[in-house]
């Protein structure tokens, strides 16, 4: 049986990163709203760091963000959902990723989310899904160190927080 992406239930947190229950993606209010994310950080073979432009009608749309991020849903581990966003967003479905940490966050603007990171060095062609990526550019890290401390305001708080 199919079932759409918004129908999928996603764990909900408490604010201290407990979980508390579930309810529909297309139900989430994503600023009130405690969710986990599993974030992926892409290198690629110059060793850049990979960064999309969060599309319109999302949170932090118009800012750099992790390379490809989603919500876990219900039964699902951090792992298993980074994979299913890199097919979803990315079409990559041969990625090795390797966890790098989790935490939570509580962000500026009161924002809060649980993340766990992953990292994936990926050397073929990325093919962006339009409707989970605007654009995609590399960042080497002393570019991307400069440009954090310089103009922060381009990059998503979820980005700068992981970072």
């Amino acid at each position: 049986m199919y079932m759409d992406h918004q129908d999928f239930p996603v764990i909900l947190l408490d604010a201290s990163g407990n979980v508390t229950g579930s309810k529909p993606r297309k139900d989430i209010d994503k600023v009130h709203d405690i969710f986990w994310c599993s974030d992926i950080l892409i290198f690629d073979t110059n060793d850049q760091l990979l960064l999309s432009l969060i599309p319109s009608g999302n949170l932090y749309a118009g800012l750099w963000g992790a390379t490809s991020a989603t919500i876990l849903r219900e039964d699902e581990s951090p792992r298993d959902a980074a994979l299913r966003a890199l097919k979803k967003e990315l079409n990559i479905e041969d990625g090795e990723i390797e966890e790098i940490g989790e935490e939570f966050f509580v962000y500026d603007d009161g924002v809060k989310r649980k993340k766990t990171v992953f990292t994936c060095q990926y050397t073929n062609l990325l093919t962006a899904n339009p409707d989970d990526i605007t654009e995609i550019r590399g960042w080497s890290r002393a570019e991307l160190a400069k440009a954090i401390e310089e103009t922060p305001e381009i990059f998503a708080p979820t980005f700068r927080g992981i970072w």
